[in-house]
């Protein structure tokens, strides 16, 4: 059985917090132990943080549609925005020499809790994916956290 939430939402850091608490009920509701639903939230608030803060800079009037699937196999989070786009790829790794600055991390943060993380544009459409898988095989039990 799957579980699924869609979610209109205005790009604004305090509308986060109503993705935050579907996305935990979700997890609740398919069992799914809370160090997972943790980590799920955590890669949220990553990427939901990233497309008000870069993609919508300076703007007052974005929206940001979040949808929240989750069933047996995986969770996936995807958030889409009509704002600024960027290219994932050309986001390098954070360099860790001791010295950890203020922000930057995001994606970085995002692709270490999710087993996948993919970025495309439809039309004028920002779209990110963020796949976790819960089943080492079809016949293995969740994975653990």
């Amino acid at each position: 059985m799957q579980a699924r939430v869609t979610l209109q939402l205005r790009a604004r850091l305090e509308e986060r917090k109503a993705a935050e608490m579907q996305l935990r009920a979700l997890c609740q509701l398919r069992g799914h132990p809370p160090p997972l639903c943790d980590q799920l939230i955590s890669a949220f608030i990553e990427a939901f943080n990233n497309v008000v803060l870069h993609a919508y800079r300076d703007r007052t009037d974005g929206q940001v549609e979040v949808v929240l699937q989750l069933d047996d196999d995986a969770a996936v989070i995807e958030l889409s925005d009509h704002g600024q786009n960027f290219d994932p790829q050309a986001v390098p790794p954070p360099v860790l020499d001791g010295e950890l600055s203020e922000g930057g991390y995001g994606l970085h943060i995002i692709r270490s809790l999710m087993s996948e993380v993919s970025y495309h544009q439809e039309g004028e459409r920002n779209v990110l994916r963020m796949t976790k898988h819960l089943r080492l095989t079809t016949d293995s039990p969740k994975a653990s956290i």
